[in-house]
Order: structure tokens, then sequence, then C-alpha cells
């Protein structure tokens, strides 16, 4: 009987020995092709995945995303201005003079051990706006979520503020020398400030009139306001008050009006935790890029932004001014008014964009108290300051942009633990921070439609799909092969058995004592 699973002997001419040997003696034919076929297809398969994987990414982020949405002050209540409590009066101010002038001269704040405004703090306003007068410094410009958010402005710290006068009442100082004037100033996201001024203009400005403050943050007051309130008001210490419709670039702004040549050391008092933009190393570093674009050859080669993104978060001290390019999606876009007003070394528009980018990079987490660091996808958001001309684009638009890392702007965000639950986030704080750029004018980014397939995509989905279906067509050739093999070894196994004797024919016995018939 054929066995197929029997082996041959070692030698034989036998068709059918010859044929079992064949089979057994290593890779069958359907094995060969499977084994050149097999890589090449996970080849094309490994390369498809890599060459597309920047639309996989942009697939991925087209997604409806919930980005921070910045945090807004409620509405201060009206400080009641009928009323105001007398200044006290210049026998008191005499007392603390020396020791206000002690600390104006060792260039100190306004001490801790003032109340208000009480004695100590108004020698001290005294003793600095005479100082300030014969040195203006440069000032800060701030906005209402710099002066009333957590992390205020130092007290004494020089700004300028803009806003509209609401009222005004004298000073009353007895037996003092100084016109002081109290305006309450109402500012932007309906705040309100007071300012403390011996300024001629502080009496002049009509009520209604939009004005421009530049001084020192003096002191913050308990003050009652409209509806039974209470509020705690700011007191800015004005120097000069002028009309902001209009206004030229003030006098305290001269340094940025001067040749422009880069002071050292320039970035090191940039805070990365703070609300605001620090005026004077923003204004350099305008000047610093507008001398880049004039430039050739100084963002040739420079480190993709995106990817360098969690070192410059971990370190950013250590990043500040170099060049990088960015690449995001609009999310927002406005004009810098303080630049159009100051025109700092000549530029006269600065368009800032906030943007955001899902990236395949690296990104350092703390979580349950372990820090890792690991590439995956990440949600980030990234602000341009760009020197250009150009519209603002739309939001959903991709751009990218060379230019120079500046700070971590921090940003208050609305709490929501429970999205932060849904989307297993561990809140650190309650901001976010943009990495902030100071660039020149930004490119407009064609993005990768992921529905489309490109002409070597076609090729390879082509090639792909005949090595597929030659496989099939082999294999399914090979299986009949074999069942035809398999069909003739039987036929023949049957043909050469021997075919088993005759019975031998029957023969009636006849019984001996029956007689014949």
């Amino acid at each position: 009987m054929f066995d197929p699973q029997r082996r041959p002997p070692p030698f034989s001419l036998h068709r059918r020995d010859m044929m079992l040997a064949r089979q057994g003696r290593g890779l069958s034919r359907v094995e060969w092709r499977m084994a050149i076929f097999m890589p090449i297809l996970l080849l094309v398969i490994g390369w498809t995945v890599w060459d597309w994987r920047e639309r996989m990414a942009d697939a991925m982020a087209r997604g409806a995303e919930v980005l921070p949405i910045e945090q807004r002050l409620a509405p201060m209540a009206k400080p009641l201005w009928d009323a105001l409590s007398a200044l006290p009066d210049a026998a008191a101010i005499a007392v603390e003079r020396e020791h206000a002038q002690a600390l104006v001269a060792a260039d100190a704040s306004v001490p801790l051990t003032a109340q208000g405004l009480d004695a100590l703090t108004l020698a001290w306003a005294e003793a600095r706006l005479d100082a300030d007068r014969q040195a203006p410094p440069l000032p800060q410009r701030l906005r209402a979520r710099d002066l009333l958010l957590p992390d205020h402005v130092r007290l004494g710290a020089p700004l300028i503020i803009e806003g509209r006068i609401e009222d005004r009442l004298p000073g009353r100082s007895a037996d003092s020398t100084r016109a002081w004037q109290r305006l309450l100033l109402a500012i932007d996201e309906g705040q309100f400030v007071e300012v403390l001024s011996d300024a001629p203009a502080a009496a002049e400005l009509p009520i209604g009139s939009s004005v421009q403050v530049t001084g020192r943050l003096l002191a913050y007051e308990r003050r009652p306001a409209e509806g039974g309130q209470e509020v705690e008001l700011p007191v800015i210490l004005g120097r000069v008050l002028v009309a902001s419709a209009g206004a030229e670039p003030s006098e305290d702004l001269a340094e940025f009006h001067r040749p422009f040549v880069m002071p050292e050391n320039i970035l090191q008092d940039v805070d990365d935790f703070r609300l605001w933009t620090e005026t004077r190393p923003y204004y350099y570093l305008l000047g610093q890029v507008l001398r880049d674009l004039s430039t050739p050859g100084v963002y040739e080669q420079v480190p993709d932004g995106n990817q360098a993104a969690d070192d410059i978060h971990l370190r950013p001290h250590e990043h500040r001014g170099k060049p990088y390019r960015v690449t995001g999606y609009v999310y927002e876009g406005w004009e810098d008014r303080d630049v159009a007003r100051d025109r700092p070394f000549g530029v006269g528009r600065v368009v800032r964009l906030l943007l955001w980018r899902r990236d395949i990079a690296p990104v350092t987490e703390t979580i349950n108290g372990v820090e890792r660091r690991s590439i995956k996808q990440v949600l980030r958001l990234y602000e341009f300051a760009a020197i250009t001309d150009q519209p603002i684009p739309p939001r959903g638009t991709l751009v990218v942009a060379e230019g120079r890392f500046f700070k971590k702007r921090a940003i208050p965000v609305k709490p929501d633990p429970e999205r932060d639950r849904r989307n297993n986030v561990q809140r650190q704080s309650d901001r976010v921070y943009p990495w902030l750029f100071v660039t020149g004018p930004w490119r407009i980014v064609e993005p990768a439609k992921t529905y489309e397939v490109g002409p070597l995509g076609w090729v390879v989905t082509v090639v792909a799909g005949g090595l597929l279906i030659a496989g099939i067509w082999w294999w399914r050739r090979e299986v009949s092969e074999r069942g035809r093999q398999r069909r003739w070894l039987r036929r023949q196994a049957a043909a050469q058995a021997p075919s088993p004797a005759p019975p031998p024919p029957h023969t009636a016995e006849r019984c001996p004592s029956s007689p014949p018939p």
C-alpha cells in the first residue's frame, strides 16, 4: 500500500521515489516565494508608514481640540469717589522724609511697613517723583490682569498704563505744597485703578478723556464700592499724564529710538512665570530680529522649535535669544498696540499669533511624583510676535516662521477638574505656558490632504497590490499542483499493486453412497 509519509529509499530510479525525495529535500516553491514576498511586503508597509507619519499626525490633529481659554477678570464694582479720606499732613510726612530718601537712594521699593497711603508711603512717593524726574526709569507696559491677578507687580515697579478718567478729586494734605490729584481710572477688562499725581495735567485733563499714565505702582488699598461691596484698588503714582489718543511715543522710551545696539545680558531678567512680557528685553529682541531679516543666512539652518520644545520648557534660560523654526495652526491673532505706539527701533507693526500644534516629539512628564521623558504625541501652544505687514491669517491656518525664542508666557486658564479627569491630566498649575518667539514674516503651509494619495502613493499601492495578487496566485497554483501530484501518485500506486489471485472454481462434491443420477 502506498504511504505518502514514508521516507524514500536512499537511492531509487523509481519516479515515485524521486518525486517524494524532491518534495522532502527543502523548502517548497510556495515557501520560497513567501520567503521572498513577505520581506518585500513588510518593507513596503514600513516605508509607507514612515513616509506618511506627518499625514497621520496631521489627521489626528484635525480633530476637535479643547484649547485652554484665557481666564477673564470679573468686572470690578465701581469704587465710590465722593468721600475719600484725607492724605497725611505735611508734618507727618516730614517725619518720614529722611527714611524715605534713604530708601530711594538705595533704589528700594515701598517699605513693607507702609500701610496704604500713610505718611511713609507719601514721603517715599515725593522722594521717588523727584528722583525719577531727574533720571526717568524705563517703564513696563501693564494691563489690568498684570495688576490684579496673582503674582502682583512688585510695589515701586515703573510702569505705563492706559485708561479713561472716570472721576477726580483733589488730594487733601494739610500744609502740603504739592497739588495732589486723585483720579479714578477705568482700564481694560472692566477694572479700575487710582492715580495719585502732582503733575499739572492731572488737574487739566477732562473727565472722560483717555489718558496714558507713566509712573510707579504705589500701593493696594481696600475701598468701598457700589452695591455695598469692597474692592482692592491698585494705586499708581503718576509722574507723567498725557492724552493717549494720537499721543507721540513717551519720552521715557527714548532708549528705543536710538541706533540699535544689543546690550549684554539684556535677557537675564526675563521671568518665565510672570503674566506680562517684559518691555525692555522684548523691544530689544524685536530690534535684533529686524536686523536678522536684513542679514543673509541667519535662519538658513536653524533647529526645529517644535522638536526642541521640551528642552526649551525645562531650561528656557539656555535657549533665550537662540534662533528656531516653528510651525503651528493659528488659534488667535491680534496686533501689538504697544509696539505700534512706541515703534521701537523702527518696528511699526507686530502681529501676535497664538498657535497650536500636535507633535510627535519628546515630552517630560511628572506622573504620581515620578518624572519620565518619552516620545509621544503632545499638544503644545506657541506664540509668534511677528514683524510683518501681512494680514492676520484665519483661524486654522498652518504657518511656519523663523525667529528667536524669548520666553514662556504664563496665561491663566479657567480650571476644569472634570475635563482634566477625562483626559487623565494631573494639572500642576492654573496656567498654560506658550513658547513665545519673536519672528519675521510667516509662510502659509498647505497641509497634506490625508484623503488624497499622491503619484508615489499610487505606485506603492499598485506594486504592493500586484505582489499580493501574485503571491495568492502562486499559492493557489502550488496547492493545485500538489493535489494533482497526489492524485497521480495514488493512480500509479494502484496500477502497480499486484492483483489478488482469483479464487479456485467451485466443484460440487458427490456423496459416495448416493446413486448416480
